[in-house]
């Protein structure tokens, strides 16, 4: 979330992530970022985001993490 020395990062690095479908990448993003913890104050308005754009069909909360 932050690279540099202009701001402390808010969660351990959970590296980088790719996909076609915006909605299924955002949700992956905030599993992961749940799960290294200091996220959750962020993690309503991340999920609302996802929720919304599954809505109108921007594309799936569903996902398969592959790890390279």
């Amino acid at each position: 979330d932050c690279f540099g020395k202009i701001q402390k990062p808010i969660i351990d690095d959970i590296g980088f992530l790719a996909s076609y479908d915006i909605v299924s990448i955002d949700k992956a993003g905030i599993n992961l970022a749940l799960e290294k913890g200091n996220f959750e104050k962020f993690a309503n308005t991340a999920k609302t985001q996802a929720d919304y754009a599954k809505e109108i069909g921007l594309g799936s909360k569903d996902y398969e993490l592959v790890e390279l």
